[in-house]
């Protein structure tokens, strides 16, 4: 979805300009995922990893390394695209080893029509992050960036009554809730890391002692 890569294009580029940051782009689209595949059976025979041979293998590597993750989509009949749900469905066995945990997340959606599945998107986000145990963080009260006519973006109605796709830079709010959640967890991502990094520091200097 154009809108959906230009909108997470503008929240990588605010947490770039932070400083500190290095941000890559990750297009599902451009990956293959196979679908179908459950985590269960692996796990119940104690196998670790996941052992399906496509592009979700440095896929994983990428997500055990990064600090910080947004994870964006199209609204789907009310919900994240399947090319999403695919990913998360995929990650169970992350969640269970905890790989995730401890990384700073947020989520990024964009509807066609008004009242048509921001919510409910962004709430299915906001889970499967709390799931993995990340930090969620975003626009303002912990909330994530989204667009659409719901939330004073542009409306997809000609006055003919023809639906027309609209670029979604020509929304000033989802932009800017886009860029906003970039910084934030641009931001959280930083701390938490210098965090880590004095907990570490402060262990290694009892240790000493």
């Amino acid at each position: 979805d154009r809108n959906t890569v230009f909108m997470l294009r503008s929240a990588l580029e605010a947490a770039r300009q932070v400083g500190g940051v290095d941000a890559e782009l990750v297009n599902l689209r451009d990956l293959r995922l196979e679908a179908g595949h459950t985590c269960e059976e692996c796990l119940a025979a104690g196998l670790a990893g996941c052992r399906v041979p496509d592009d979700m293998q440095p896929l994983y590597a990428k997500m055990a390394a990064a600090d910080a993750i947004i994870f964006a989509s199209p609204v789907h009949e009310l919900g994240i695209s399947g090319r999403l749900k695919n990913l998360v469905d995929r990650c169970r066995w992350m969640e269970r080893e905890g790989t995730l945990r401890g990384k700073v997340a947020s989520g990024l959606t964009v509807a066609y029509l008004t009242i048509a599945g921001q919510e409910t998107a962004i709430g299915e986000i906001s889970d499967f992050i709390r799931a993995f145990g990340m930090y969620q963080t975003g626009f303002m009260f912990g909330g994530m960036g989204v667009s659409g006519p719901a939330v004073g973006g542009h409306t997809p109605w000609n006055e003919d009554g023809r639906t027309r796709l609209t670029p979604v830079e020509n929304d000033p709010w989802g932009m800017m809730t886009s860029r906003f959640t970039g910084r934030m967890v641009a931001e959280l991502a930083l701390v938490v890391k210098a965090g880590r990094a004095a907990l570490s520091a402060r262990e290694a200097a009892a240790t000493y002692k």
